[in-house]
């Protein structure tokens, strides 16, 4: 038996697409309320598939629930772990803690408990410093020292949970994904670039980072899942690109007008540091942090080959995969 934790997320549900290609595993998958599981339901069937999510066991449970964790693992071999809380709003630092680190320690001890195989963990790139390496891999740890967003602290937490668990003898792999393009989720996300540049989007940022393909994270997750690798963390980074060229590609595929007036890095930390003041008093959500603002006026670059020295791997065209999304938004 096969668990996914978070199996109503982007990463997740793909996951779970790929999962139930292969009519010999069995899946099983955990749900946190029926909203998101009437979601993922209707995200099988427009792609014709409604069987497949059919032949899934799901289990209602969040990652604090004990009780509902243990019935959630039982008979279970290996474990995806996807489920996570992405906020940069301040006044979820507490709950980020919660789920990102406590949260994947509960699972971690089941893991052990439940004499689990393997765990193969999705973390992130924020949990990367920026030294020593550009493009920044495997090798650029964690430093406290750097500009940590909250949720880079909750992750890093999450996967120190994961390599406490490999010293007690759990075999895992971590992946950290760079930003994730893919279908479906268009309220949350990568998908808002999908959303905003159709609603008419005027502006674009002057940075850039790593993209990679959910179909990209999901042949690499189960690649090394059901490898002989155990005790290793994977970048995976489909390409470096700036977010005018991504813009530009989706506005394309959209056949809608792409965004023309660029807004530096110094005019972007200005709007963060306003939009501080305005959620502090709290006359609106903050949406734009000073670490966010360097994210997008900034250009950073990541090295995914790692993989590839590994296991039968290589990335996806992602020009391709916008035009197959927008194709379907169309």
């Amino acid at each position: 038996m096969i668990l996914v934790t978070g199996g109503t997320g982007l990463i997740g549900s793909h996951l779970l697409l790929e999962l139930t290609q292969n009519k010999e595993h069995k899946v099983r998958a955990t749900y946190r309320n029926a909203h998101s599981l009437e979601k993922i339901r209707d995200f099988f069937a427009q792609r014709l598939v409604k069987d497949r999510f059919e032949k899934i066991e799901w289990v209602k449970a969040d990652l604090s629930n004990i009780p509902a964790l243990e019935k959630a693992f039982e008979g279970v071999t290996f474990v995806f772990h996807c489920a996570g809380f992405i906020s940069f709003e301040p006044k979820d630092f507490n709950n980020l803690i919660k789920i990102n680190v406590e949260g994947t320690a509960n699972i971690v001890n089941l893991c052990i408990d439940f004499k689990v195989q393997k765990l193969c963990y999705v973390s992130s790139v924020a949990t990367l410093s920026t030294l020593p390496h550009n493009p920044i891999d495997e090798e650029n740890d964690w430093n406290r020292e750097d500009s940590n967003t909250d949720y880079a602290i909750s992750k890093h937490g999450g996967e120190m949970e994961v390599w406490r668990g490999s010293q007690e003898g759990l075999p895992v792999v971590v992946v950290n994904p760079s930003v994730v393009i893919g279908d479906g989720f268009y309220e949350q996300g990568s998908g808002l670039l999908f959303k905003k540049v159709a609603d008419g989007l005027k502006y674009y940022p002057t940075g850039g980072t790593g993209f990679v393909t959910v179909d990209d994270v999901v042949r690499a997750m189960i690649g090394l899942q059901f490898s002989a690798v155990v005790g290793e963390r994977f970048v995976l980074n489909t390409a470096n690109l700036t977010y005018q060229w991504v813009l530009e590609k989706i506005a394309k595929g959209l056949g809608v007008k792409a965004p023309t007036r660029k807004v530096g890095h110094k005019l972007l930390r200005t709007m963060a540091r306003l939009d501080g003041v305005v959620s502090f008093f709290g006359l609106k959500k903050r949406t734009l942090t000073l670490q966010s603002a360097d994210a997008l006026g900034l250009i950073t670059t990541y090295n995914g080959d790692k993989i590839k020295r590994f296991i039968d791997f290589q990335y996806s065209d992602i020009e391709k995969e916008i035009e197959e999304i927008c194709e379907m938004i169309g």
